[in-house]
């Protein structure tokens, strides 16, 4: 496979930016897909919609065995998550609640390690210490400084409201996603 040119990556950008301007322009303000059914929050599509666009942007866009050894992991841990045959613990390095799933072996899917966020990001990303939008010192296990975050977030309030959802739910979004980072 040949390298795309510049020109050829910047042409694809901006027909890829057009395709989903025309797909927000046409559920602006409704909480419908194009093709009518209910539409996720914060999103332009349904479900389904957005299914088969993955499964078509998969067919070009193929996992490494890598990744895919990581996802049937997640997956089949999530699967005995959503069944209750493994239970949501407090953080084992800290002991926060609201943990999310940690897999040291993704050969092993149940065998899980509970880590709050700051504690997963510190995992993953050990030499994180820098904020990654404007290079300053980070405080806590995060990617971005406080400030950058708070930015980020009053960013993405705002771009949620301007998209129909209203701000309330867009509160509530928000608070959801400083909790979990």
């Amino acid at each position: 496979m040949t390298c795309l040119t510049f020109m050829q990556r910047r042409s694809f950008a901006a027909q890829k930016a057009a395709r989903t301007r025309a797909k927000m322009k046409k559920t602006r303000g409704e909480l419908r897909c194009a093709c009518g059914a209910q539409r996720q929050p914060g999103r332009h599509e349904c479900k389904a919609c957005h299914a088969k666009y993955v499964r078509e942007w998969r067919k070009t866009h193929k996992m490494s065995e890598a990744a895919r050894a990581r996802d049937a992991a997640r997956s089949y841990a999530n699967v005995y998550k959503q069944r209750g045959l493994i239970a949501p613990q407090p953080c084992t390095r800290c002991g926060a609640p609201g943990t999310e799933m940690h897999h040291a072996d993704y050969s092993r899917p149940l065998d899980v390690e509970w880590l709050c966020r700051p504690c997963h990001v510190a995992e993953h990303h050990p030499e994180a210490t820098v904020c990654t939008s404007c290079g300053g010192p980070l405080d806590t296990n995060r990617t971005r400084c406080r400030a950058c975050w708070a930015g980020y977030m009053r960013a993405y309030r705002k771009r949620d409201v301007a998209r129909g959802t209203s701000e309330e739910t867009s509160f509530a979004i928000v608070g959801q996603l400083s909790q979990g980072a």
